[in-house]
């Protein structure tokens, strides 16, 4: 029975050091992208001249910073949305280590951090064994909700 429930947690966090460090990478990632295109926006607008008709003639280095630019803002979007599915992926990983933690018997299976946080919403009060990660649950996760499931919907759903 140990041998299966170590088999069991061990299966259930493999793999979340690696999303983290996903995570982590494309967040950097996305952050360097944000001020290359934002310094090729200002550049642009610094160079940025209209002539006596109010006509502006793009100069081959304003259209060399817009393509850069256009560039900068696929690759942020890239990283924009697999930050959003690798995120999903870790919380979801984190439903399952939580369940094998708490205790199989004591928290329903489910297939996404959504469901697992729904439950913990109609749980009665206190929650037993673990009310203080089901207080977690309940009142420190409104970003997932406000920012990633929202962010996730529109990706995948539709």
């Amino acid at each position: 029975m140990i041998e299966k429930d170590r088999e069991r947690f061990n299966k259930a966090v493999s793999g979340y050091d690696t999303y983290f460090k996903y995570l982590s990478l494309i967040l950097m990632r996305f952050i360097d992208e944000f001020n290359q295109y934002d310094a090729r926006g200002r550049a642009i607008d610094e160079l940025w001249q209209v002539d006596s008709n109010g006509v502006h003639k793009w100069t081959p280095e304003e259209i060399c910073l817009f393509e850069e630019r256009q560039k900068l803002y696929y690759q942020m979007t890239l990283d924009y949305e697999s930050f959003v599915i690798f995120a999903e992926v870790l919380m979801n990983k984190i439903e399952r280590i939580a369940r094998l933690l708490i205790g199989r018997e004591n928290i329903p299976s489910f297939n996404s951090f959504s469901d697992h946080k729904k439950y913990f919403l109609k749980a009665t009060f206190p929650y037993t064994p673990k009310e203080d990660y089901a207080q977690l649950i309940r009142e420190q996760t409104d970003w997932y909700d406000n920012c990633l499931k929202s962010a996730r919907d529109k990706l995948i759903i539709q």
